[in-house]
């Protein structure tokens, strides 16, 4: 192989690696995107507020919940931050129809995160 066909195969693949990253960024913007569903379902969520640390002792520096969501149990991706540490209930608007799932974490003024609790679901039509 000669050095410009080298260069020319270089260039080649140099096009379309970078069409490929393109054509990737294109449908990652895009991939949530629902255009057939209506968004307008929602869902309560109230807990029971977190008192002790994970040894048991008081919780003193709650600094308020993670309402964790999606339409997988195992894909809790979006989260609400709510930073009211006395709120117990938080309503999820814009659901759109389908299955969804939540679970709800409490976090500390340090931003440490404690355990998800467990995990509901409702159905939104």
């Amino acid at each position: 192989m000669t050095t410009a066909s080298l260069r020319q195969a270089f260039a080649a693949t140099l096009r379309a690696a970078t069409m490929a990253g393109v054509l990737t960024a294109a449908l990652t913007a895009c991939e949530r995107i629902e255009p057939a569903a209506v968004a307008g379902g929602t869902a309560t969520l109230t807990w029971t507020p977190v008192t002790r640390d994970a040894q048991g002792g008081e919780l003193k520096n709650l600094a308020g919940y993670k309402v964790l969501y999606g339409t997988s149990p195992h894909a809790l991706y979006s989260v609400v931050v709510v930073s009211d540490p006395h709120l117990t209930r938080y309503v999820v608007h814009d659901l759109a129809p389908g299955s969804w799932y939540f679970a709800v974490a409490a976090y500390t003024t340090s931003n440490v995160e404690g355990p998800h609790s467990n995990v509901v679901t409702k159905s939104v039509h």
